[in-house]
């Protein structure tokens, strides 16, 4: 099952008026009522709307500069909900074939540290040697 959000827990208060400032354990069925909320609140505040999903988009961008590890990736990936951390850095953003053409082109440019190149010409040697 696919979780949404968490509904609102609606409880009385002491003088019998509805409150909630809570949340039920259980989830929204789907996003739509979100939507709804979020679309009348940009609307009441004069703002253009934006789909929920091009915040994901800037925020999956955001997260391909900022994450510098693969485990770095993983935990922002993780955090947006999704099973496979890997959701978020291919199916939002849009992570153009150029962009793909331009990190192996700086990666190739990049020289390795010494210490790297000597542990990666020592690897290198021993699969040779195995071969």
């Amino acid at each position: 099952m696919t979780r949404y959000f968490q509904k609102n827990l609606i409880e009385l208060d002491s003088s019998n008026s509805f409150k909630s400032d809570k949340l039920s354990k259980e989830h929204w069925k789907s996003a739509t009522a979100v939507r709804d909320i979020i679309k009348r609140l940009f609307t009441n505040a004069g703002i253009k709307y934006y789909p929920p999903h091009r915040f994901r988009d800037g925020l999956s961008a955001f997260g391909r500069e900022r994450c510098k590890t693969p485990e770095e990736m993983i935990a922002w990936g993780l955090n947006y909900g999704h099973e496979n951390w890997a959701t978020t850095f291919v199916g939002y953003g849009g992570f153009t074939p150029q962009m793909q053409i331009d990190v192996l082109d700086r990666m190739e440019s990049q020289k390795p540290e010494a210490q790297n190149q000597d542990k990666l010409d020592e690897i290198i040697s021993l699969i040779k040697s195995k071969v």
